[in-house]
Order: structure tokens, then C-alpha cells, then sequence
């Protein structure tokens, strides 16, 4: 019985360890000649990280009490994922957002790329949030598919297809 109860005691008590994760994933469409991007992220952390950042007040989930909620949301990404093609330092394109359960997934897209040769990535997409912050990275081609995973500090990877 002491047994059970300092058990019990234990799961009570035992600190939390969530995740700080995001999933970003890029798929070249060769007969679009675009890259389609998506990141997902817990909704908390991201409305937590603007809120933090912009000193405002947002709700992902009352976007209609948000007027600036895509503009802050834009001017995140860009300043925190940056993606060079083919040697090339690329424009994102906010296509929109929306809320799937406990996360955000935001799309976007860089247009006219015909062939997808390279990709070098800078970012630091929620770092400021936790020290535990780890981004995954999911590449697709018509013929190729590679992963990585960038750790809080780390910011920059390159791959070549």
C-alpha cells in the first residue's frame, strides 16, 4: 500500500517534460515548378512565441478577433525560416493557415523552380520559445525524400538531389 501511494505521489509530483517540436515539410512539385511547404507546430507555442515577440494578444482560435493575425504570422516565418535553391535565396509565399487539433500547420510556397538541385536552410522557427526546441525537416522530390533535424542552437543544414 506505501508502495502504491508513493507511486502515486511520483506521477503527481514528477515535473512535466513536454516537447517543443515543429515539422516542416518541403515537396517539390515539378509540373507546378513550386516548392510546397507546410510547418506544423503546436498552436500554443506559436501564439505564445507571437505573443511574446509582437506584444499583442493573438488567438489562433478566434482568428476573426485577430485583424493582423496573417500579418503577424508572415512576418514570423520570414524572419525565422529562410530557404536558398539552387543557390538562389528564395521568397516564401503565405498561402494560409489552419488549426488541426493542438497544432497550427501553416502553407506556403516558392514559386519557378524547375529544377530542384539544392536547398540550404537557415531558421531558428520557435527557438526563442525553449531550449528544447527541435525542428523537423521532411524533403520530398519526384525521385528523392530526405529528413533532418535541427536542435536548438543549430540553424543551418544544406542537402543536394
Amino acid at each position: 500500500m506505501l508502495v502504491i501511494f508513493f507511486k502515486l505521489l511520483l506521477i503527481i509530483f514528477l515535473p512535466l517534460h513536454p516537447y517543443y517540436v515543429s515539422v516542416i515539410d518541403i515537396h517539390h512539385n515539378k509540373k507546378d515548378k513550386n516548392l510546397e511547404i507546410s510547418i506544423k507546430a503546436f498552436t500554443d507555442d506559436f501564439e505564445k512565441t507571437i505573443n511574446q515577440k509582437y506584444h499583442t494578444q493573438l488567438d489562433l482560435l478566434q482568428p476573426t478577433h485577430n485583424k493582423n493575425l496573417n500579418d503577424l504570422v508572415i512576418d514570423y516565418v520570414k524572419r525565422h525560416l529562410k530557404l536558398t535553391v539552387n543557390g538562389k535565396v528564395e521568397n516564401l509565399v503565405y498561402l494560409g493557415y489552419e488549426i488541426e487539433k493542438e497544432s497550427i500547420h501553416t502553407y506556403w510556397e516558392v514559386r519557378n523552380i524547375q529544377d530542384f538541385k539544392s536547398l540550404d536552410v537557415w531558421q531558428n522557427f520557435l527557438y526563442e520559445r525553449a531550449a528544447e526546441q527541435f525542428n523537423i525537416f521532411n524533403i520530398s522530390t519526384e525521385s528523392d525524400t530526405q529528413s533532418f533535424r535541427l536542435t536548438n542552437p543549430e540553424t543551418t543544414y544544406s542537402l543536394h538531389f
